[in-house]
């Protein structure tokens, strides 16, 4: 009995911790392991759809154009009907190429006929210039692979309105009124003029006194190289009063115009246009995307940057862009509102630039670069590129941490060890990198097939043909990659 007692004292204090340690296991591996229901998964298929939709709603939203008859309604405001008269007069000409009797003389005097009539009916509180330019030249310009361009005799309709203080400072408002060879050259760039034209009216005829003054440059040559606003930046008298630039411009008809560059340098201009403008729409990763040369295109801003030493801000149309450099850029590929948006935006823009304290002492804000975008057209997003480095750092380190979480999580759920996982996230990751490489390859022998059967292009009238010709297959491609590899790796464990 003395025996039974002892064996079950010492059955009493054998240790138990093989069991609770199981347990302590599988309780936490119950904690870090919580698989989500597949309501999750059509919730976020969800929220994806509304907002693809929702982004296409505002992309197509446009203001109702304001027409002449309700001008009483709105005074001092843009007028999308005179500017659609201004611009049915433009293309009327048909294609206006740099040398050309429709370029040189017809194009010109309807210009000057529309800003005499302005200045006729200005208010006299302004004082309104004009003179006609014209520049010869050569420079060096470091586009595609590069060349020097001479030119001759180059036309420039260019108007000065200010005010009585007659102050130094002024803004710069630029466009082109010639055209590609064939193009009756609606959207690029009649458009333009015929916006800068109403701006001009509205600015004559309003009562408020501008502080500084607005110069309206109608170049008669941007589509041989931009020589004819390099006459006017480095030749005329005004060029040198000249303190920041708005450029308008075009490689499509319609729809909204976007921000694709803004500076260099000088944050306040990019505030002033988060300020000022009611309908925005900016990207700074257009930007980037420009600038690095991958579109093979340029504008007079760079003209104005590195000739000029300015800074500014580049403005296009971009929608339905097939018509673009085409003899389809008729008036008729333009509404009204797609002229009222970008009238009412520019209006305020060269007002809040033209009233604004900055003009007179840019160099006092010339430091610094913003990252910027819109959302949803409803404001601007920017902050400074010290701002964008530290976001760029932490979204580095979270990353980092993320995985180190990760490691951590794998050792309950799936008995994983460090070496074992890091080992699974580096075959993953190279998965990724080879099936992004597959859908690359994939969508250059796609465009290959369509260009050796003479279909170069074909779905560009029709941009949805472009989601069944490379969206999907890319798609596939991916999904095929990974399943493979998930595949390999299941008969390999």
């Amino acid at each position: 009995m003395q025996e039974q007692f002892l064996r079950n004292r010492f059955m009493e204090h054998l240790p138990t911790t093989a069991p609770s340690r199981t347990l302590q296991h599988d309780e936490k591996k119950a904690k870090y392991y919580k698989p989500l229901p597949c309501i999750h998964f059509f919730a976020l298929l969800f929220l994806i759809f509304v907002v693809f939709t929702l982004v296409i709603i505002i992309e197509k939203q446009l203001p109702p154009g304001l027409k002449i008859a309700d001008e009483a309604k709105h005074p001092d405001s843009f007028i999308a009907e005179r500017a659609y008269r201004i611009l049915s007069n433009l293309t009327k000409i048909g294609p206006r190429t740099a040398g050309s009797f429709e370029n040189e003389v017809v194009a010109v005097n309807i210009l000057k006929q529309e800003i005499e009539g302005i200045i006729r009916e200005a208010d006299d509180h302004h004082v309104i210039e004009i003179d006609i330019q014209k520049a010869s030249g050569a420079f060096n310009l470091e586009f595609l692979d590069g060349m020097t361009n001479v030119y001759q005799d180059m036309q420039n309709v260019i108007v000065k309105i200010g005010s009585r203080i007659a102050s130094p400072h002024s803004l710069l408002i630029n466009c082109h009124f010639d055209s590609v060879i064939d193009s009756p050259g609606a959207s690029d760039d009649g458009a333009s003029c015929a916006v800068m034209l109403e701006i001009l009216r509205v600015l004559s005829k309003s009562t408020k006194i501008l502080r500084h003054n607005v110069i309206f440059l109608f170049n008669g040559g941007e589509e041989n190289f931009m020589p004819a606003s390099h006459g006017f930046i480095t030749q005329h008298i005004w060029a040198k009063e000249v303190r920041v630039f708005i450029n308008l411009e075009a490689c499509g008809a319609g729809g909204r115009e976007v921000l694709f560059q803004a500076g260099p340098n000088h944050p306040w201009i990019l505030e002033t246009y988060s300020e000022e403008v009611p309908y925005p729409y900016a990207s700074s990763l257009a930007q980037e995307i420009f600038q690095s040369g991958v579109i093979p295109g340029d504008t007079d801003y760079r003209i104005f940057r590195d000739f000029g030493n300015l800074s500014g801000l580049d403005f296009a149309w971009s929608s339905n862009g097939y018509v673009y450099h085409t003899k389809f850029d008729t008036i008729e590929q333009i509404p009204l509102g797609s002229l009222q948006r970008t009238g009412d935006n520019i209006l305020a823009l060269a007002r809040g630039m033209a009233q604004g304290y900055h003009i007179s002492d840019v160099d006092r804000y010339k430091q610094g670069n913003l990252v910027f975008f819109d959302f949803l057209g409803a404001f601007v997003v920017r902050w400074t590129m010290p701002i964008a480095d530290i976001i760029n750092m932490v979204s580095v380190i979270f990353s980092i941490y993320t995985i180190y979480e990760n490691v951590k999580k794998a050792q309950y759920t799936d008995d994983i060890k460090e070496k074992q996982y890091l080992r699974k996230l580096m075959g993953c990751t190279l998965t990724a990198l080879v099936s992004w490489i597959l859908s690359v390859l994939a969508t250059l022998i796609i465009a290959g097939l369509l260009t050796a059967f003479g279909r170069t292009m074909s779905w560009y009238a029709r941009p949805l043909w472009a989601f069944f010709l490379y969206v999907i297959p890319t798609l596939l491609v991916c999904m095929a990659t990974v399943l493979l590899h998930a595949k390999l790796f299941n008969s390999v464990s």
